[in-house]
């Protein structure tokens, strides 16, 4: 069903041990990820003429997100070179348990997270995980793990 109802589906990610290893001090990781995101969120939606509403799972770093967002009105994502001009007015952060939406959008992340990093140990959970992502996989529009 997300297959059948989603347009497309972007995974962003970052090597955490050398993020850390340089910018910890800086930035917030999970910031910095989502602020890469929106950006290619932005050109996305700019190259259709469209504007995007956006709703995340909440997050402890929902109000420093939300800052970060309203920052890059007047400068550039750090760590990227785009200034997101089609996000109308903020990320929404909300409850998973309120939005099939958001459950569905774990969902997905949940399911590349298993066919990307896990090495199953029982052949069937193996093949059933990539039974799904290969229905999954052909709306995948951007997937990028930064190595910083």
């Amino acid at each position: 069903m997300v297959a059948e109802h989603c347009e497309v589906f972007f995974v962003e990610g970052l090597d955490r041990g050398r993020f850390q290893s340089r910018y910890a001090d800086e930035h917030d990781e999970h910031v910095t990820t989502l602020l890469h995101l929106l950006e290619k969120l932005d050109h996305y939606a700019d190259r259709r003429g469209q504007d995007l509403i956006v709703v995340a799972d909440e997050h402890h770093t929902a109000r420093a997100a939300q800052e970060a967002l309203r920052g890059t009105r007047s400068r550039a994502v750090w760590g990227y070179r785009g200034q997101p001009r089609r996000i109308v007015d903020t990320v929404y952060f909300v409850s998973s348990e309120m939005s099939r939406l958001v459950q569905a959008a774990d969902l997905v992340a949940f399911l590349h997270q298993r066919v990307a990093d896990v090495v199953e140990t029982d052949k069937r959970a193996a093949r059933a995980n990539e039974e799904l992502w290969s229905v999954i996989a052909p709306s995948m529009r951007k997937e990028r793990i930064w190595k910083p």
